[in-house]
């Protein structure tokens, strides 16, 4: 096969394929979520986790600098090793940052009130399971009397 021809079958971007989907679509793009979940990689190199968003590693450790909750696991040769919530949230830097046009300041109060929101969702949901235990109590002894 001829070099002409050969070029013609390979990607022109490596990483085209990740662009606007979801995460778990973006590390597992052909396998569906409950299969994502058992067979995943537990920890991505910086290199992996670039690739992923298309930016440089460099960026990446920029933010880390810039957004404190953001905390890579290191191992014992002080390599950043990421779970699927540091790409989860790195996402969440780069869209707020690169497609939305937010300042770093904007981008981290953003998140803040995220997780805020998040752990009053969190809250309210224990409340909810809470009040149908009750109220699933409460029926039985309507039913028994």
């Amino acid at each position: 096969m001829s070099r002409s021809t050969r070029s013609r079958y390979l990607p022109i971007q490596k990483h085209a394929w990740t662009k606007g989907l979801p995460l778990h679509h973006a590390i597992y793009p052909m396998v569906s979520n409950a299969q994502a979940s058992d067979g995943a990689k537990k920890y991505y190199t910086i290199g992996e986790v670039a690739q992923l968003l298309n930016v440089s590693a460099s960026l990446i450790r920029f933010w880390e600098k810039k957004f404190p909750s953001l905390k890579p696991h290191k191992n014992q040769q002080g390599l950043r090793r990421y779970t699927q919530a540091d790409i989860l949230q790195l996402r969440k830097i780069y869209q707020l940052v690169k497609k939305q046009g937010y300042t770093l300041k904007g981008a981290k109060e953003v998140i803040k009130h995220d997780s805020n929101k998040s752990k009053k969702n969190a809250e309210i949901l224990h409340a909810l399971k809470n009040l149908r235990e009750f109220l699933a109590c409460l029926k039985d002894m309507v039913a028994d009397t």
